[in-house]
């Protein structure tokens, strides 16, 4: 891509010889790094006083979009935790049996149940909101239920659906 653009632009600027297409002279016009481009392109918004980001600050958070942006989240949040937890156990020297007897032992204050389910709804919630989520999004693969009503209806159902399967999934250790 580089050599094409440097191609264009000797066209462009050779004295003497045929001329190259006018959308090969704009297009190959351009001066300075890369970052000194973008900061004359925020200098510029600036003085205008235009927003750099309008999407952020013109639209209310939609639920569509913020479910959108979970699905998302909570998929980067389960690798994450099961590649952690997988390298975690090959460097521990504890046995598996070790860690479930840790976490029993929490079972006897109210102070360690509250922190065992805290972290029990860390991973029970982004697991079943994911499995929920993309249940909703098989359904929306057959073009079913993609009226606004429907998503919108869909989405709430999936936030109480994932809630009460992560409580229960969690109520039972």
């Amino acid at each position: 891509m580089t050599l094409l653009a440097r191609i264009a632009l000797k066209q462009c600027t050779t004295l003497g010889r045929q001329k190259a297409p006018a959308f090969m002279c704009i297009a190959s016009k351009t001066t300075g790094t890369a970052q000194q481009q973008i900061d004359d392109y925020v200098a510029r918004n600036q003085t205008r006083n235009r927003p750099t980001s309008p999407h952020l600050t013109i639209y209310t958070p939609q639920l569509t979009s913020m479910l959108s942006i979970t699905h998302r989240g909570t998929g980067i949040w389960m690798a994450t935790a099961t590649s952690c937890f997988a390298f975690a156990t090959l460097l521990r020297p504890e046995t598996v049996d070790s860690m479930l007897a840790f976490a029993s032992s929490l079972h006897g204050s109210m102070l360690g149940s509250a922190v065992l389910f805290e972290a029990k709804m860390t991973i029970a919630w982004p697991f079943m909101f994911h499995a929920c989520n993309g249940l909703r999004h098989l359904i929306w693969d057959q073009a079913k239920g993609l009226g606004i009503k429907e998503v919108y209806t869909s989405g709430w159902t999936v936030l109480g659906l994932s809630t009460i399967l992560s409580v229960l999934m969690v109520m039972m250790y």
